[in-house]
């Protein structure tokens, strides 16, 4: 396990074992293990006071030609996480590290409070659709995606690469 700042990387499983909890359940679709009992996703945690609040579990790659998706549950204890910086680090982990296209999170059509917190981090308040007994398989789910051009958190990041300059 590392902490860089307010963020956890390295405990995966257990991180998703919090955000469940917070999503009120203690299985959550696309949180799988393989045979052997390793997670099959990954988690970065958010710390506050050095007291795990909350994390985002990526899941269900699905891969592509120009990068793929990644499907995003999170969830948190409290607002006190909600700073540029880690939601700067939150995204670069799909867009950045695994190289993704686009990162795509489903929320129960009830959910009015995770949806408004979606929107604000996607920076629209236009869902893509509606899956059908998507959130639970009996409630309908809200589909929301961001894509790596448009996530404001890492404007002016060069994405990895070295930046470039002209002489004059």
């Amino acid at each position: 396990m590392q902490l860089v700042g307010s963020v956890l990387y390295g405990a995966d499983a257990h991180v998703a074992r919090l955000v469940a909890s917070l999503l009120g359940g203690t299985q959550q679709p696309g949180f799988a293990y393989t045979a052997d009992g390793r997670p099959y996703f990954s988690a970065l945690g958010v710390v506050v006071d050095g007291v795990l609040i909350g994390g985002v579990v990526y899941h269900s790659f699905r891969p592509g030609r120009y990068g793929g998706d990644i499907e995003i549950a999170a969830a948190f204890a409290n607002a006190r996480w909600c700073r540029r910086a880690v939601i700067a680090k939150l995204c670069a982990y799909p867009f950045v590290q695994l190289g993704c296209a686009r990162i795509t999170a489903r929320v129960a059509r009830k959910n009015k409070r995770a949806r408004r917190l979606i929107e604000f981090l996607i920076g629209s308040p236009t869902p893509e659709g509606i899956v059908k007994r998507g959130a639970d398989g009996k409630q309908d789910a809200v589909l929301y995606g961001m894509t790596r051009d448009t996530c404001r958190w890492l404007k002016g990041d060069t994405h990895g690469k070295p930046a470039t300059t002209h002489a004059a």
